[in-house]
């Protein structure tokens, strides 16, 4: 079988092999005290280290799983109320959804060693930010987030220097809410290619 049709059966087959798995040291917990619905509250749990785009080809993919849940019962009505004008709307299901984990592209701060999320094309630019997933109940239950995959656009933003790290955050929309996480993994794999093929004596 010619190496290109070999090659070329590897990458539609798409088989995956871990570059790593990154789990937190400790538990998160991310609380809304205030402001009005609708104020966001975002807070780093835990980041890979360094990461260079050469060591994740070919075809990267991640996917970040929790152990996590929201607050439970909030005793506050002005939270399920949306302002829309100069008056309030009852919030639906999907927007009442307050509680959830999103993926950035993050660089250290030399500072004080917090992750600053990326912006796209410059400081005046869009945060370099992802939903991975919500959570949606009182108990703790194991939650999959949607996958970033070989297409997604966070792999065009890591740049060649190797400057940048991947950071999960726990977010909030309400007064009163909480993002608890107990657990969690950030799994990055990528494409298997062999490197290597044996040809039959003979064929070249």
């Amino acid at each position: 079988m010619p190496v290109e049709l070999v090659l070329e059966i590897f990458g539609w087959a798409d088989i995956r092999i871990p570059v790593f798995a990154i789990k937190p040291s400790i538990s998160f917990r991310v609380f809304s005290f205030g402001g009005s619905p609708g104020s966001l509250v975002r807070k780093p749990w835990f980041s890979t280290g360094l990461l260079r785009p050469s060591v994740l080809k070919p075809r990267p993919a991640l996917q970040l799983t929790t152990f996590s849940r929201e607050q439970g019962f909030v005793p506050y009505p002005e939270v399920c109320m949306l302002s829309e004008g100069n008056s309030k709307l009852p919030l639906t299901y999907s927007q009442f959804q307050g509680v959830w984990f999103d993926i950035a592209v993050t660089q250290v701060q030399h500072t004080n060693k917090e992750p600053q999320i990326q912006r796209r094309d410059g400081e005046n630019g869009s945060l370099l930010v992802w939903e991975s997933h919500k959570n949606t109940l009182s108990s703790s239950l194991r939650r999959y987030g949607v996958e970033f995959g070989p297409n997604h656009e966070i792999w065009s933003h890591l740049t060649d220097e190797g400057n940048d790290c991947i950071t999960v955050y726990g977010c909030v929309m309400f007064p009163a809410w909480a993002c608890v996480g107990d657990n969690a993994v950030l799994k990055i794999t990528k494409a298997f290619m062999p490197t290597h093929i044996c040809r039959p004596p003979g064929q070249f």
